[in-house]
């Protein structure tokens, strides 16, 4: 373990489980964590932009047809 990641688990506890719980069920590579507050500790910048609104988005079906 880096002192980085260490560092992590000591002052954000809560960041490191959610970062551990992702990687655990959809691997490392893929994302990254851009912004993090916890504990007076503050990781990156957060997003200043407006983002992308569910409005605008165009979603299929969610529901899985039986058998898959």
């Amino acid at each position: 373990m880096t002192g980085k990641t260490e560092w992590l688990r000591e002052n954000l506890p809560v960041v490191a489980g959610i970062v551990t719980a992702v990687a655990t069920e959809f691997g490392r590579d893929g994302f990254k964590v851009t912004f993090a507050s916890e504990n007076g500790h503050v990781l990156g910048r957060r997003f200043e932009g407006d983002g992308v609104k569910l409005s605008e988005t165009l979603v299929g079906p969610l529901s899985l047809k039986p058998g898959k």
